[in-house]
């Protein structure tokens, strides 16, 4: 329980919030929010007020962790429930955002107690709930849909038909990346089938195996042309797949970046990194399948805070823990695994430039596509493989060769 002197100060370092937040200093904002609540961890007006600056800076994994830590303390504070819709609608999650929506309009009084300020906020409530029910109810584009997988066709059925004779003859193709990549993916989703489930009123029992989504995001860092569904059932397979393994391994599956480089190195101290290491892994991997889930059916903005948040964290840890061994942090912290993971994230950039003029809302700039694009050619040729030949030549493909080659082939000077 916090003395009457903390709350005070907690007041105070909030007002300053509002003063930088007001000010279009979010950032600042932002951090006062969390000196606040450092003071005052039980008051849902600093969380929410915390989620607004992280909507600003459009870094919607964080607002929508701590806009659901406001409703958890206070369930009737509309303004939690409004900035958790819009935070759930940015990251396209539909039925959540029309959900929160909805509650934000029940906590506020009836339209004939209501004063001025709750009846702009009914309206803005009001607008917001029929975009995102319009968003529910809309149909994803079928071009933008997933290709399910059609074995004659697919360009890892006749990299496996070259491969005898590619290593008879010792050649080096691109087939090797496709089917390397294949051949993971395949892995993670063979065991991912395998999941079942049994739920009763007091639990969820998972029969399953960890390890499934490190395999299946491993091959679409190789190679993201292997991602591709079989079975109708694939996406809740997967989902499934992820909340056993989150749930295991105690990942994070509320908040962003920030929350991430906030608690990671509290839980750290306390619990090591045998803990720790498994739980960034499989919040980042999660993180990964989402953005390339998005980018694949049209939401490139979705797309673009997954891969972000991602990379935030990616080059947060290698730097924090730039002298912890890997088999300590864990893979994800090396430099070919961030790289793929700036590939994705380029790609996305890429799609969202070319698809500018179809009306696609723009959400990142040529200029900045230049500069990221700049940035993986300098540190890919600045840590060059150090014995290529220990390497299988995918590897090196996949994580030397096709990040420059790609770049160079959309003509970014």
């Amino acid at each position: 329980m916090y003395s009457a002197p903390c709350s005070s100060n907690a007041e105070r370092l909030k007002a300053q919030g509002n003063e930088f937040h007001q000010k279009g200093q979010y950032q600042a904002a932002h951090h006062k929010y969390t000196e606040a609540i450092k003071e005052d961890p039980t008051n849902a007006i600093y969380y929410a007020n915390r989620a607004a600056s992280s909507l600003a800076m459009n870094e919607y994994l964080d607002a929508a962790g701590d806009a659901t830590k406001a409703k958890d303390l206070d369930p009737n504070y509309a303004k939690a429930w409004s900035r958790l819709a819009s935070a759930t609608f940015a990251l396209s999650a539909y039925d959540r955002s029309v959900h929160a929506w909805e509650i934000a309009l029940q906590c506020l009084p009836p339209e004939e107690q209501s004063n001025e300020t709750q009846k702009t906020l009914r309206a803005q409530f009001t607008a917001g709930l029929a975009k995102a029910q319009k968003a529910q109810n809309t149909p994803i584009d079928q071009d933008k849909v997933i290709e399910l997988a059609n074995d004659k066709n697919m360009p890892w059925t006749k990299a496996a038909e070259l491969e005898a004779e590619y290593v008879a003859k010792k050649f080096q193709s691109s087939a090797f990346v496709v089917l390397c990549a294949y051949r993971e993916f395949k892995k993670g989703v063979d065991d991912m089938k395998k999941l079942e489930t049994t739920k009763t009123p007091e639990q969820i029992k998972w029969m399953a195996k960890t390890g499934t989504l490190s395999d299946i995001s491993n091959g679409v860092l190789w190679d993201p042309r292997v991602l591709h569904l079989e079975g109708s059932d694939w996406i809740d397979k997967f989902n499934e797949q992820v909340s056993f393994e989150a749930a295991v391994h105690k990942a994070w599956v509320k908040g962003g970046a920030k929350t991430i480089k906030q608690e990671a190195p509290q839980r750290l101290k306390k619990e090591g990194w045998e803990s720790v290491r498994p739980a960034l892994s499989i919040t980042i991997r999660a993180w990964i399948m989402l953005g390339l889930f998005a980018n694949s059916t049209g939401k490139f903005s979705t797309a673009m805070e997954y891969y972000s948040r991602t990379i935030e964290v990616l080059q947060w840890g290698a730097h924090t823990w730039r002298d912890v061994p890997m088999e300590d942090r864990g893979v994800v912290f090396e430099k070919t695994f961030i790289r793929g993971a700036k590939r994705l994230r380029l790609t996305a950039m890429h799609t969202c430039i070319a698809r500018k003029e179809a009306g696609v809302p723009v959400v990142v700039t040529k200029e900045e596509l230049v500069e990221f694009a700049r940035d993986i050619i300098a540190e890919t040729d600045a840590n060059s493989p150090t014995a290529p030949n220990d390497f299988d030549f995918g590897f090196v493909a996949s994580f030397w060769m096709y990040p420059q080659v790609g770049i160079q082939h959309w003509g970014i000077p």
